[in-house]
């Protein structure tokens, strides 16, 4: 469930536009490593505008998509795809038991209550079905320095997350959450790749960001032209990412 303080229906449009980078050729690779799409019936929990639902349904799969919010969901339904897309939230997922064979994750786990989520994945989960749990992110690099320097000022204090004991970035908590349901982790996986930006795609970028989805008007156009001055000058750049993915296994009765 999403907290009080992010409300990306604010910013979905911009989310439809500047997170859509998600780098298909290195979850395609996947594919050798005992992870299958075609002929799969999949549950994209959280999926926001659709960005790996299209994906997972161009790869062969049936695919539903289920988010809490639904300015994210109008954003998807926009794509004209045959995949059906529900309010709902992993806590409370609105599928029958035992009705997929995959259920994926992208960016999202560290917005849901990981006891009740882990139960309801579990649910909806077939034997042997497979959790596969996807974070992307940036690397370090001086122009994100940059640019949380300047916005410091615009990010609540709350915002700011206490390193967690983890693996790839997934809570260890989380892990053992998810084995007391009977889900067993087989594959953690990491690699990087780079993201093309201008200073417009950038700044796009930025107002994905949760933190930004409640700032008032008067500050996101401060923030942006405090931004866009700053790097008004720059042609071109890319910026290292990772792709982190920790995929589970439910056990067979």
């Amino acid at each position: 469930m999403l907290p009080n303080n992010a409300n990306f229906g604010t910013v979905a449009e911009q989310y439809d536009l500047y997170r859509n980078d998600f780098p298909i050729h290195l979850f395609e690779s996947l594919q050798n490593l005992d992870i299958k799409i075609t002929n799969k019936r999949i549950l994209d929990l959280a999926c926001g505008t659709g960005v790996l639902s299209r994906f997972l349904q161009n790869s062969g799969a049936d695919v539903v998509g289920v988010d809490a919010s639904k300015e994210l969901l109008e954003q998807a339904k926009k794509h004209q795809s045959p995949i059906e897309y529900l309010q709902g939230t992993a806590e409370k997922i609105p599928m029958d038991d035992a009705s997929f064979d995959m259920v994926t994750i992208l960016r999202a786990w560290h917005w849901f209550d990981p006891v009740q989520a882990s139960k309801e994945i579990a649910r909806v989960l077939k034997p042997d079905g497979q959790l596969l749990i996807i974070n992307t992110g940036n690397n370090p690099h001086p122009i994100l320095d940059q640019t949380f320097e300047i916005a410091s000022n615009y990010i609540p204090e709350k915002e700011i997350r206490t390193p967690i004991p983890s693996l790839f970035g997934f809570s260890i908590h989380s892990l053992e959450e998810l084995h007391q349901q009977g889900l067993q982790a087989f594959l953690a996986w990491q690699t990087e790749y780079e993201v093309s930006f201008d200073v417009n795609t950038w700044l796009g970028r930025v107002s994905t960001l949760s933190w930004y989805s409640n700032l008032n008007n008067t500050q996101r156009i401060e923030l942006q032209k405090r931004l866009h001055s700053k790097f008004a000058t720059y042609s071109n750049f890319a910026l290292p990412h990772f792709f982190r993915i920790v995929a589970l296994q439910k056990k067979s009765i």
